[in-house]
């Protein structure tokens, strides 16, 4: 194969192809321009006796398309050159290819990940609102019951440093903790465990709808929001709002920097897996990422990782025995349901 690769300079994988030709060059040496050149065409991670074949997968991945095997590929061989001195002048190109991958894979927008029946919203933000989804300002934890007020005047959750805050914004039908009204300019600090927000309680009348606020002991800087009727209050009623089955499914996921995955209800992402302890962790720069631990095995799209890999809608991550499919996130429709006992 003749490794002369040229790309018009606007090309956006420009930058990619002038690196694998760099590769190119580099493993091929001194050989004649016509010299044909056998490259690997698949890539079997995580078996330390290929790990020193890496090198050669690398340029026939990224020219197949085979981008998320191709990083997979240079985490690989970027593990194993730090032993071989001899080829320590492959691995800035390497570097850049995977950063160049990386680019390419990351995606900024908003995701849910999917598993057992539940979807885990991704909320990487330090403060969001509760309430309807309202045509005047962005509400991050929409839910279309009309229990609620509009997102600008329902609820708002937010961190002061270490510590996380809900306050009531003026809803119409009241939000109580404990018995204790939440009011405007008073935001009361959420301490580890559960906080139940009852809205619209009445005496001697469970409130129709509560919102979970769950702060996991291993996972201080998340909130893990959720949404049920008191007491299965609505679960029999003939007035429920349209997408309550599936909001009641949903969990909402607020944090700082970065969240845990895991087997345990001390995270802020509890997958069913037999597998103890946290398997990985989730965090967002410029998109979102997702870690393994050190004991535990990730694929991506059945591709094995050991590093942090970008994590787009489409994909599919095992860890620990647990399938994770990432999805989207698509706001909820307006719709004009009202419950019989009025709500805002």
């Amino acid at each position: 194969m003749n490794h002369d690769i040229t790309q018009p300079e606007s090309s956006p994988v420009a930058a990619k192809m002038a690196i694998v030709q760099a590769l190119l060059t580099a493993l091929i040496g001194d050989a004649p321009s016509d010299a044909t050149l056998i490259l690997a065409n698949t890539y079997r991670g995580g078996k330390t006796d290929e790990s020193s074949h890496a090198v050669a997968t690398i340029p026939s991945l990224v020219l197949g398309g085979h981008s998320l095997e191709a990083l997979a590929a240079c985490h690989t061989a970027l593990n194993s050159l730090t032993a071989k001195s001899s080829q320590t002048a492959l691995r800035p190109k390497i570097e850049e290819l995977r950063k160049v991958l990386e680019l390419e894979l990351l995606a900024a927008e908003e995701i849910e990940l999917a598993t057992d029946g539940q979807r885990i919203h991704l909320l990487p933000r330090r403060a969001v609102l509760i309430g309807r989804p309202s045509a005047q300002e962005q509400v991050d934890v929409a839910v279309n019951c009309l229990w609620f007020s509009r997102g600008e005047r329902n609820l708002s959750l937010y961190c002061k440093g270490p510590t996380w805050l809900i306050e009531d914004l003026g809803s119409t039908n009241g939000s109580f903790v404990d018995g204790r009204v939440l009011k405007r300019g008073e935001p009361l600090p959420l301490p580890h465990g559960e906080t139940r927000v009852e809205i619209g309680k009445t005496q001697g009348r469970p409130a129709p709808v509560v919102i979970s606020l769950r702060r996991p002991l291993k996972d201080a800087g998340a909130v893990v929001i959720a949404v049920t009727g008191a007491n299965n209050a609505l679960a029999g009623s003939s007035d429920p709002w349209p997408s309550m089955q599936a909001d009641m499914k949903r969990r909402w996921v607020v944090f700082r920097e970065q969240v845990g995955v895991g087997a345990s209800e001390d995270v802020a992402i509890p997958i069913p897996s037999r597998a103890a302890g946290t398997l990985a962790a989730i965090r967002y720069r410029n998109g979102f990422w997702i870690l393994p631990s050190a004991k535990h095995k990730l694929t991506v799209n059945g591709v094995p990782f050991r590093a942090a890999v970008p994590i787009c809608p489409g994909a599919e991550i095992s860890v620990g025995g647990a399938i994770l499919s990432v999805r989207k996130s698509e706001p909820p429709e307006r719709s004009d349901y009202r419950p019989q006992a009025q709500a805002s």
